[in-house]
C-alpha cells in the first residue's frame, strides 16, 4: 500500500493497511514518515523504498512457498496477530501519545482516575 493522502502532508496513516491487518494480512508498504507506526519490518510486514526492493522481498518472502521450512509467511502472519491482540490504550499510550507529547505540556486536572488534558502546543486547547 502507498495510500498516502497528500491532504494531510503525508502523515496519516493509510487505511488499506489497517484493513489488511483487520483481516488478518501482513503488507508489503512503501516507506514513508509514519508507516512504521504500524508496519514493523520483518514482523508484521515489509517495507519497500522502490520497486527493486519491493521484487526483492517478494522473491525472499515466496522463495520455498509451500514447502514445510518456509515459515516467513507465518512469521508476518503471527506478528499480525500480535498487533490485533494489543488493546486500544496501549496504542494510544506507546504510538498517538508520545507524538503529541512532542507538541503539547501536559497538565494534571484530576485525580488519578482522570486522564490529563494537553495546554498550549501547536492547536490551543480551551
Amino acid at each position: 500500500s502507498s495510500g498516502i493522502n497528500a491532504e494531510y502532508g503525508g502523515l496519516d496513516l493509510p487505511m488499506k493497511v489497517v484493513d489488511m491487518f483487520g483481516a488478518g494480512l501482513p503488507v508489503c508498504s512503501r516507506d514513508f514518515s509514519c508507516i512504521r507506526e504500524l508496519v514493523i519490518h520483518g514482523k508484521n510486514g515489509c517495507v519497500f523504498s522502490d520497486a527493486a526492493h519491493l521484487s526483492r522481498q517478494f522473491r525472499s518472502i515466496f522463495k520455498r512457498f509451500g514447502e514445510p521450512e518456509c515459515q516467513h509467511l507465518s512469521i508476518l502472519g503471527n506478528g499480525v496477530k500480535h498487533f490485533q491482540s494489543l488493546p486500544w490504550h496501549y496504542h494510544w499510550q506507546h504510538v498517538a501519545l508520545p507524538v503529541l507529547r512532542e507538541g503539547f505540556e501536559f497538565k494534571d486536572y484530576g485525580s488519578d482516575d482522570e486522564p490529563s488534558f494537553p495546554v498550549g502546543g501547536p492547536l490551543t486547547m480551551m
